[in-house]
């Protein structure tokens, strides 16, 4: 047994700087079935509301407790072209679910929402190339678009494999390097815009602007080989502030009204996995997790009659991302 023993001690160095080169590439011809599915928890509701700049007592706000969940699964087909990538919408579903809690304010008490949605994207096929986003048929060609279609490709956005966050060069085995929070969106938001009709605008979370700051670590943490493929696994832990806003109204408040803007900031501990087709160039699963602490900020616009009105909601909670992708 001791001289395995003295063996398998001699390869481990040897092993642990073993290189590998990352970059992402992805050939003409090449075809990548992707499904990335998003899940979200939060509890919270603290509210403060400020009326001139003046704090509102707390007696005079309802004790609020909401609870949500969210869940978005997109499945989409990418074929690599020499003018560009087509992808099809192979499946596009959500689902959501609110409950709010009045505490008793002004009679009211517990509310529960649940909704679907589905998207107009759904089994149909946007090229992505040198010329910007268009509807093709199934051999590539350009489809004529309507209004809303233009309106629909305005919104979307090529980047749903992460390609930012591969070094592009060559690493070590317990070797880090930084990517960049942005690429992020790719898995909140794949491939951008996905124009969701839910069943219920009660649940339902616009964006007009999104944005996220911060750096991501991602450390090579092993090579090997799957199915003969050679793969690396690649941990990944970040801290992240995601801001996010959206026009929106004071209907629901009973002494203010008039046009608001709401600002989502959100603070976000990722952590996670993701592993590489080393010669394929491309993702083969990631998992990722973030504990999430978020505060949404309504501010009514000015220029308008009445007082001024900003209110807060602190959340925490959970967002998770899987993702899997077969040629």
């Amino acid at each position: 047994m001791q001289p395995l023993l003295s063996l398998v001690a001699a390869l481990a160095p040897a092993l642990q700087s073993e290189t590998v080169t990352l970059t992402p590439r992805l050939d003409a011809g090449a075809t990548l079935t992707r499904t990335v599915t998003q899940t979200a928890a939060f509890t919270g509701g603290s509210l403060t509301v400020e009326m001139d700049g003046r704090p509102v007592p707390a007696e005079f706000l309802p004790d609020l407790s909401i609870e949500s969940t969210e869940r978005r699964a997109v499945t989409l087909a990418d074929r690599h072209t020499a003018r560009g990538v087509i992808r099809s919408f192979e499946a596009l579903e959500a689902t959501a679910s609110v409950a709010v809690d009045m505490g008793g304010y002004m009679g009211q008490g517990e509310t529960a929402f649940d909704a679907t949605a589905d998207s107009p994207l759904e089994a149909r096929r946007v090229r992505f190339g040198a010329e910007g986003a268009a509807f093709v048929d199934e051999d590539g060609g350009a489809l004529d678009a309507t209004a809303s279609d233009k309106a629909l490709l305005q919104g979307l956005a090529p980047g749903a494999d992460l390609a930012a966050w591969w070094p592009g060069r060559a690493v070590a085995v317990g070797e880090a390097w930084q990517g960049p929070a942005d690429a992020l969106l790719e898995l909140s938001a794949p491939s951008g815009d996905l124009g969701w009709r839910w069943t219920s605008a009660e649940v339902e979370r616009r964006t007009d602007r999104r944005s996220l700051a911060g750096e991501v670590t991602l450390t090579l943490r092993a090579l090997r080989e799957v199915d003969g493929r050679p793969v690396a696994e690649v941990d990944v832990a970040g801290r992240l502030e995601r801001t996010e806003s959206a026009a929106t109204d004071l209907r629901d408040v009973p002494v203010a009204d008039g046009t608001a803007t709401e600002t989502r900031t959100a603070t976000l501990a990722l952590r996670g996995t993701l592993t590489l087709d080393v010669r394929g160039g491309h993702l083969t699963t990631a998992e990722l997790s973030a504990e999430v602490e978020e505060v949404v900020a309504t501010v009514k616009d000015p220029g308008q009659p009445g007082p001024e009105y900003r209110s807060t909601l602190t959340f925490r909670g959970t967002e998770a991302y899987t993702v899997t992708v077969a040629r």
